[in-house]
């Protein structure tokens, strides 16, 4: 169980605004009661919008799913043995479990699809033994998650279901199975569709209604992170397309909107995600479906469309975009982010915004055009939104400046340069010990960088997260004073955070623990658009100097001397890309290769990192440092 304690204080944040409950309010404004009747022609209508619009879909997209469900006609359901879901508990490790159990889930989800898209009855026998075979796991909870049980991590107890991400997603997608195909599937026997109800209730719809106490429900005075609208979506879609008793479906409803509320409730005004633009699609991506459902199943009697604040939690995500796959990725984020253009449009067309549904487009194109296929109920949305999304034209037109004041994030861009720079706390949601850090791009080159996250394990959420490279603050580009790192804790933060024009200032003292013996460091981040400049100041005040002070820095690129105090950062083909000048006399340099040892990072960075660091010769309680970054 301190796994679980520290997961979920890691992952909570105190609330920082009063509660709004936009959700839950307008619920109760509009006394909404849906009946059966209702909901069920609802279901009706969207089934044949869904398959009409799977016949709309063009001819090459159609045969490359079906082609993908023809993979799947005699495959072998995996195993999953319980010493394999026993091994995060015994070794830490996840992804074995998690594999194979991915495996089975897209092979259920390809089937289905190419069943939908054919109307082929070949794949009507290996679909229900998919659909069986899910129906018959133990659990539907991951080996990492089951820690909210009360025995802690260890096996699923038969004695307490519990409600986590994938058993939310299992539940939408075997409830869109059992939506679409309910006819097929009675045909093949009518206990199918009698055990996906007596299952999605008994480990999903009754412990939701049931209990509280589930963290990310929001029920306790803490603000969650995107496991809220993540579940609270798929219970919904789940409860909505599936559900027999009215009362149970509007309990749903109402509990949803409560829950939600929560965590729409934990963010600033502006809609600044603190955890990063990785996590965006499972957070505020999450969020506009459960705003289209229930306007949709409402008869738009339940419309959010005129609060601001709903809309700039969709804008965050353009915001935090560089160039191509490349975003602003703070946090637990990789630099390379494409986010889901079904949630993207589907704030761009909730919100009339122009330059969401052409972002939306955009990423799409990144994506090839390809449809979700690990989950149907994904997989329906995608289909939904195929049409607009291709004949929408792909555009990025991202602000010169953006300033996120909830999380202390700025971006800013110039033709050919993209910085951004955070102040924050070290107690945010999959946090990093990072206040004080910057990024900065040229054009769609990466040169000064956040490494980002890498696999996660069982030390990934625990006591031991600060012992990983990448979560601490001498791998990001922050100052080490006196030979003293960040420390991790909420109180642990930037101060007198302020910007004016395009000039970010913040004190980072506060950040580090007392033995850095840090009594004031100023950082300021003076970027000029016109000039295509950075200028980065540091102005510091110590009470001991008792070991080195250094500037660092974290770079994919090749750094070589081009002068006294004069850097150049290069591309791999040799290209010079950013120069970093800096006082000779004042700085000394040297440069600390990282290898990547991780899958995850070397996916995002190849085999190594370098971190360049500038060493502060002056050995007083006092100085002022100014380096300045340049196109060449």
């Amino acid at each position: 169980m301190k796994q679980l304690f520290f997961l979920m204080g890691l992952l909570l944040i105190a609330r920082v605004a009063p509660p709004r409950n936009y959700l839950s309010s307008a619920l109760e404004a509009s006394g909404l009661h849906l009946t059966l009747e209702q909901v069920q022609t609802w279901r009706e209508a969207r089934k044949q919008k869904v398959l009409t619009a799977i016949k709309a879909l063009p001819d090459s997209v159609k045969a490359s799913l079906t082609a993908r469900a023809d993979r799947y006609i005699d495959f072998t359901w995996p195993a999953l043995p319980v010493s394999l879901y026993h091994e995060f508990k015994t070794t830490g490790n996840r992804t074995h479990y998690e594999t194979r159990l991915t495996e089975r889930r897209t092979a259920l989800a390809s089937l289905v699809i190419g069943e939908l898209v054919s109307g082929d009855p070949k794949y009507m026998p290996a679909i229900a033994d998919g659909l069986w075979a899910t129906l018959e796991e133990s659990t539907w909870v991951l080996p990492a998650h089951v820690g909210m049980q009360h025995i802690g991590t260890d096996l699923p107890d038969p004695d307490e279901n519990v409600v986590d991400l994938i058993d939310g997603e299992t539940a939408s997608s075997v409830g869109a199975i059992q939506w679409l195909l309910s006819s097929e599937l009675d045909r093949f026997s009518p206990v199918l569709g009698k055990r996906v109800r007596y299952e999605l209730t008994r480990r999903v719809i009754a412990p939701y209604l049931g209990r509280n106490d589930f963290w990310w429900m929001g029920f306790n005075n803490r603000v969650p992170n995107n496991w809220n609208p993540w579940i609270n979506g798929n219970v919904l879609v789940a409860e909505l397309l599936t559900g027999v008793h009215a009362d149970t479906i509007n309990l749903v409803l109402d509990k949803v909107l409560r829950s939600t509320d929560n965590f729409v409730n934990g963010y600033g005004d502006d809609g600044g995600c603190d955890e990063g633009p990785t996590y965006w699609s499972e957070a505020g991506g999450k969020l506009i479906h459960i705003l289209e459902l229930a306007s949709s199943v409402s008869g738009g009697r339940l419309d959010w469309s005129g609060i601001p604040l709903l809309h700039r939690i969709g804008s965050y995500i353009s915001t935090m975009h560089i160039a191509g796959p490349y975003v602003v990725n703070f946090a637990d984020a990789t630099p390379r982010t494409l986010p889901d253009p079904v949630s993207v449009y589907g704030f761009g067309q909730y919100f009339h915004d122009d330059t969401l549904r052409h972002f939306a487009a955009y990423l799409f194109d990144l994506r090839h055009r390809a449809l979700p296929t690990g989950n149907v109920h994904d997989f329906v949305l995608g289909v939904e939104t195929y049409g607009a999304l291709a004949s929408t034209p792909a555009e990025v037109a991202a602000p010169a400046l953006r300033w996120l004041p909830s999380v202390q994030v700025m971006v800013a861009r110039a033709p050919d340069l993209v910085f951004a720079a955070q102040g924050g706390n070290n107690g945010e949601s999959h946090n990093h010990n990072d206040v004080g850090n910057f990024i900065l791009y040229a054009g769609d080159a990466p040169v000064i960088v956040d490494a980002g996250v890498g696999t996660y394990t069982a030390k990934t959420f625990s006591s031991q997260r600060y012992t990983l490279w990448n979560m601490q603050s001498q791998w990001h580009n922050c100052p080490v004073i006196n030979g003293v790192q960040q420390k991790d804790g909420a109180q642990y933060k930037a101060t007198d955070v302020r910007l004016d024009g395009s000039v970010l200032r913040m004190n980072l003292a506060s950040a580090y623990p007392a033995e850095a013996a840090v009594k004031r460091w100023d950082r300021t981040f003076d970027f000029n658009p016109r000039d295509k400049t950075l200028r980065l100041e540091d102005d510091f005040v110590l009470d001991v100097r008792k070991d080195s002070t250094c500037l660092n820095f974290l770079t994919p690129c090749t750094v070589t001397q081009s002068g006294p105090g004069r850097l150049t950062f290069s591309s791999p083909s040799g290209t010079p890309l950013l120069v970093l000048s800096f006082s000779a006399a004042a700085l000394s340099w040297q440069t600390t290769v990282k290898d990547m040892d991780d899958a995850r990072l070397q996916d995002s960075w190849g085999k190594s990192l370098t971190r360049v660091s500038l060493v502060l010769k002056d050995p007083g309680l006092s100085g002022k440092t100014e380096v300045r970054f340049s196109m060449p």
